[in-house]
């Protein structure tokens, strides 16, 4: 057994092949790792061996998921005791173990060592001390300036472990990034409701002044009404937001029920309306949205091809990328993979907020594939 690269950051997908099988043989492969809590995860698919005895993770399997992905067995492990949601990462290193077993007896093993970059700098912000709640993350090199991010989630509040996760894999890939809580934090609104734009914007200037940040080149990425935050956030500040992240966005302004309830967006002390198309051919940056066509909390995609038309309607200069999953869910939309299993949980936002809908592979494979494309585009900056 193979895998290629041996060892990589944690965003990085890897190629996992057996050889020396008997043709055709039916072969189970199981991945296994054991998260920072000390909770053990697990998963598995039987895949048929070619005449040339040789299994890729990368083909169809017989059972265990349904459809070709080279990264499913790592996202899609669940826990083999308790009943943890999430894999507990964090740590500077992870081993997945993997096995491959013909006939009930393991006939070749091999170790993926997935890592972060233990030399990147992170410094927490709470109001208290700085006007805003958040976690900077730096990457260990700092003397080239590189595109930066601020990056915020949606209707949860508070700073998620989505959000966190997101920025420190943006630094550990050299990308400076803000994760930031705009509500429902210490020192913040409680509720989505009356959230000053104008607090986005000291976020921006701060990001602005860190080391290795180009001047150029600092976007703002939300996820769900985050995407429609970041989408406000960029045609609104112009002259300072370089671009927009928009992850299952919403394409009007809205309220603290969406629909209802008082404004979420004050600008100068004004509400934004409720219901207000987002005047989104004023950013002045590339503008990157995905969706979920099985979204169970919003019409993410009819959102994103509005925010899409309405930019070819103005003949928007700069670029559009707009990226569309047919099997995932509003989970989709966190743009964020570490290649590391969560459960089949994070298809339900709860009670309040109904299911997320999408499959589990397809909104986790949605995801991956979505931060490896804002990657390319951050390196085309």
């Amino acid at each position: 057994m193979t895998v290629t690269p041996a060892s990589a950051l944690a965003d990085v997908p890897v190629s996992v092949t057996v050889t020396g099988l008997p043709a055709g043989a039916r072969t189970t492969v199981t991945a296994t790792a054991t998260d920072t809590s000390g909770v053990p995860w697990k998963s598995s698919a039987d895949f048929k061996a070619g005449s040339d005895g040789k299994v890729s993770l990368a083909q169809e399997p017989l059972s265990g998921y349904a459809s070709a992905d080279p990264m499913a067995l790592f996202l899609l492990m669940t826990p083999t005791r308790g009943n943890a949601e999430f894999f507990q990462g964090g740590g500077p290193t992870l081993d997945v173990t993997l096995r491959a077993s013909v006939d009930g007896k393991v006939v070749a093993q091999a170790t993926a060592h997935r890592h972060g970059d233990p030399g990147i700098r992170q410094r927490d912000l709470r109001p208290a001390a700085d006007g805003l709640y958040g976690t900077l993350y730096l990457p260990s090199d700092t003397s080239t300036p590189r595109p930066a991010l601020v990056v915020f989630g949606g209707s949860e509040g508070g700073l998620s472990p989505l959000v966190t996760e997101a920025a420190s894999l943006l630094a550990m890939n050299g990308y400076p990034a803000l994760a930031l809580a705009y509500f429902g934090a210490s020192g913040l609104p409680a509720t989505l409701g009356g959230v000053l734009l104008e607090y986005f914007t000291r976020a921006v200037r701060l990001l602005r002044a860190q080391p290795g940040v180009d001047q150029r080149h600092v976007l703002v990425q939300g996820t769900s009404r985050g995407g429609e935050a970041a989408l406000l956030v960029g045609a609104t500040y112009p002259g300072l937001v370089n671009g927009v992240v928009a992850g299952v966005p919403g394409a009007r302004a809205g309220g603290t029920l969406v629909t209802a309830g008082p404004p979420s967006w004050t600008v100068s002390g004004r509400p934004v309306p409720i219901g207000q198309d987002i005047p989104v051919e004023r950013i002045r940056g590339p503008v990157v949205t995905n969706c979920g066509e099985l979204d169970g909390v919003w019409p993410s995609c009819p959102n994103m091809d509005a925010v899409s038309f309405r930019l070819k309607q103005h003949h928007f200069y700069y670029p559009v990328i707009a990226l569309r999953y047919p099997d995932a869910g509003h989970y989709v939309g966190s743009f964020e993979t570490s290649y590391v299993s969560v459960t089949d949980a994070l298809l339900d936002v709860g009670p309040k907020g109904g299911n997320a809908g999408g499959t589990l592979e397809a909104t986790l494979a949605g995801a991956a594939d979505s931060h490896a494309k804002l990657l390319a585009l951050l390196r085309s900056l």
